[in-house]
C-alpha cells in the first residue's frame, strides 16, 4: 500500500491561489467587477488584469493553469451567492481593512481570536450605551471601531430618563440595548445579541 501525505504549502507549490490574501482579493474583485456576461470561466476571472494587479501570486497561478482555468465554467449562481454573502459581512469588511500581505491562514485564525478577545475586554470596560469609551484599552478600541454594526456616531443623545444632551460620541443602537432588569430603566449593552451577530456573520 502506498500513502501520499500532502503537507501545508503543497497547493501553493503547485500554483493554486488558496492563500488568505488570494481569497480576500478575489472576492473583493468580484464585488466590484463581476459581470456574468463576460466572466464565463475561471480563466475570465483569474486572467482579468484588474485582479492580477491586486494580487501578485494570481498571475503565476493563471500562467501555470491557464488552459484548465479557461475550460472551467463559472457557476453564476454560486458566484452571486459569494458576492451577496460577503458584501455586507462584518468580518469580511474587517479583514479587508486590516489586510497585511504577510498574513497566512494561521494568522487569519489568530486575527479572529484577537477580535473576540477585544470584544471580551470591551464588555468588561465600556462606559455606557450612550458613550462608548475605552479608558484603558486603546488597541481594542481600534478593533471594535471597525465593527460598527452595533453603534453609531451621534452629536445628540437621549439618556434613560429622556434627558437630551449634546455629545460627540459613539452610541449603541437601540437594537443592541437591553433593559436589565426589566422595568428598571437601567439600559445596558445587549452582549448576547452582539456575540450572536459576530457568530452568524463568521
Amino acid at each position: 500500500m502506498r500513502i501520499l501525505l500532502l503537507g501545508n504549502g503543497f497547493d501553493l507549490y503547485h500554483k493554486f491561489p488558496t492563500r488568505y490574501d488570494n481569497f480576500l482579493h478575489t472576492v473583493d474583485f468580484l464585488q466590484q467587477n463581476y459581470d456574468e456576461k463576460t466572466m464565463l470561466t475561471i480563466g475570465d476571472i483569474f486572467g482579468d488584469q484588474r485582479l492580477l494587479e491586486k494580487d501578485s501570486f494570481i498571475p503565476e497561478c493563471y500562467a501555470k493553469h491557464k488552459e484548465a482555468y479557461n475550460e472551467i465554467t463559472v457557476d453564476q449562481e454560486k458566484i452571486k451567492k459569494i458576492i451577496s454573502l460577503s458584501e455586507d459581512n462584518i468580518w469580511f469588511k474587517y479583514f479587508l481593512s486590516v489586510y497585511n500581505k504577510e498574513l497566512g491562514w494561521i494568522d487569519f485564525e489568530r486575527e479572529i481570536s484577537k477580535v473576540l478577545y477585544a470584544f471580551e475586554e470591551f464588555f468588561l470596560c465600556y462606559g455606557n450605551v450612550y458613550d462608548i469609551t475605552f479608558p484603558k484599552y486603546d488597541v481594542y478600541e481600534y478593533i471594535i471601531k471597525r465593527f460598527d454594526f452595533f453603534y453609531e456616531y451621534t452629536d445628540v443623545a437621549v439618556d434613560a430618563s429622556g434627558r437630551i444632551y449634546d455629545t460627540n460620541s459613539d452610541t449603541v443602537l437601540d437594537d443592541y440595548q437591553l433593559e436589565e432588569p426589566y422595568g428598571s430603566k437601567i439600559i445596558i449593552i445587549n452582549k448576547a445579541k452582539i456575540i450572536d451577530k459576530l457568530y452568524d456573520e463568521l
